[in-house]
């Protein structure tokens, strides 16, 4: 009876570069802490106006989404993205 090793299915041709592989999957972790968990406030002036950049992650609005469902809350659900211009006077 043979028994397949699944270590022989890769060839010397297929074989997985595996700076590439921890490379990718760091890239991949970045991302995802980027989006899910990531808070970010910006403010950019210029001459004649201030711009306000504001970024929530992703776990934050649902976790704000859902204590306001359960607890049946008057709140405003907190945006995801937020952008505010304002003039200088």
């Amino acid at each position: 009876m043979d028994c397949i090793n699944i270590f022989t299915i890769f060839d010397e041709h297929s074989k997985i570069n595996v700076m590439e592989l921890i490379g990718t999957i760091l890239t991949v972790i970045i991302i995802l802490y980027l989006v899910i968990l990531f808070d970010l406030t910006a403010t950019v002036e210029t001459e004649h106006s201030i711009y306000e950049f504001e970024y929530n992650g992703l776990l934050w609005v649902i976790l704000d989404l859902w204590t306001i469902v359960k607890y049946k809350s008057n709140d405003k659900v907190m945006k995801w993205f937020g952008y505010k211009k304002t003039l200088k006077q």
